[in-house]
């Protein structure tokens, strides 16, 4: 009796390897296979509205990514993620925020510069952009994310853009589990919250890159204690280990020094930013920044911080010289003056397009070592 062929191994085995991955790509289309030479581009980033902020991160916080910020008590966290919805609504992206911890201040927040009141044009009808959410337990917060994510269209990687929504969380560390709400209270399970975080970011994660939104939440931190050596404590953050691992941006903000102005009793506080983790950019970069309480970020101290850092600022005692053609008047300004202008929109709009162009990271990433690394667009900042 005739020993029976294999089935289907003939033909199919005797491609050269190339050949194989295409048929397989093409017998499963369903898996996604995009090109990665324009996927980081600076375009596909939506800025902090602090310019030396930006510069530490890359240019902003990029599409299809999760980003952290945590610090201590009245570091500054909230304040810089309602900055960052302030550029998401300047940018016309449509912006959910989450506000777990149910203590938002809608003064503070006009105050800040936000529009509670956004809306957006879609189809020729004008729609709602911002929507606030005071949700119950984390669960909710991950299902209508998911919702969403899964009802928007997929984007083009190679074609350039901003993020197409805004996800914002306000806290990580206060959204708790369904068991959690049903429980009796002091009888919490080990390890509950950190499953439910772990399993619904393994599916935002590629959601997000699919269809180009971003995520932002702040996270507190806590003393964690050594019980090998109870005088030994360190520092850790609730939620678990899963955000750590699945967050492509990890910032830790803290403050020095905080100090109000005779004249204008404004309150100031002195930021410090440190990106622990940073997938798009080189890590470990600092800065420092100035932070109007009910105000947000101070925009000449911003200014001032980011043409130092890119060589374009020159002290003349008590007067600064902006080295740029568009501002250089050939003298030097004082502190009221160069206030006015750095504080300007067409300043700032000439700042982050300067931000964006190869004679920034260009010239920054040659001097690391990637001689080759170059924008595929250079615009006219100077």
């Amino acid at each position: 009796m005739a020993r029976k062929k294999k089935a289907d191994v003939g033909e199919e085995s005797s491609l050269s390897t190339a050949a194989a991955i295409v048929a397989a790509f093409d017998e499963y289309k369903h898996v996604r296979c995009v090109s990665l030479e324009k996927g980081g581009r600076v375009e596909n980033t939506l800025s902090t509205n602090s310019l030396i902020f930006d510069l530490i991160l890359g240019g902003g916080f990029q599409r299809g990514r999760i980003v952290e910020i945590f610090g201590p008590e009245g570091s500054g966290k909230t304040s810089i993620l309602q900055e960052v919805i302030v550029s998401s609504q300047r940018a016309k992206i449509p912006c959910m925020l989450y506000d777990t911890e149910h203590a938002a201040d809608p003064t503070y927040m006009k105050a800040q510069g936000i529009d509670l009141e956004f809306k957006l044009r879609e189809g020729g009808k004008l729609v709602q952009g911002f929507y606030y959410v005071q949700p119950g337990p984390g669960e909710d917060v991950y299902r209508l994310m998911l919702k969403t994510l899964s009802r928007m269209p997929n984007i083009d990687p190679e074609k350039p853009g901003p993020p197409t929504i805004l996800f914002a969380i306000d806290s990580f560390a206060a959204m708790f589990s369904e068991a959690e709400d049903l429980e009796t209270m002091g009888k919490g399970g080990l390890g509950r919250d950190a499953r439910m975080h772990s399993q619904y970011l393994r599916k935002m994660r590629s959601l997000l890159k699919a269809k180009g939104g971003l995520l932002v939440m702040t996270n507190q931190i806590r003393m964690k204690l050594n019980l090998r050596n109870p005088n030994a404590t360190g520092e850790g953050r609730p939620g678990g280990n899963a955000l750590k691992f699945y967050a492509d941006y990890v910032i830790r903000v803290s403050t020095a020094k905080r100090e109000t102005e005779d004249a204008t009793e404004l309150f100031r506080q002195h930021l410090y930013f440190r990106t622990i983790k940073n997938k798009c950019f080189p890590p470990f970069r600092e800065c420092e920044s100035e932070l109007i309480i009910g105000r947000g970020i101070d925009k000449a101290q911003d200014g001032l911080a980011f043409l130092k850092a890119v060589g374009k600022h020159e002290n003349r005692g008590a007067y600064h010289r902006i080295l740029l053609k568009k501002f250089d008047t050939g003298t030097g300004l004082n502190w009221k003056q160069f206030r006015k202008l750095t504080e300007s929109s067409e300043f700032r709009e000439h700042a982050f397009a300067l931000l964006k162009s190869e004679k920034v990271y260009g010239a920054y990433f040659k001097q690391i070592g990637y001689k080759n690394y170059s924008y595929d667009q250079e615009p006219d900042a100077e």
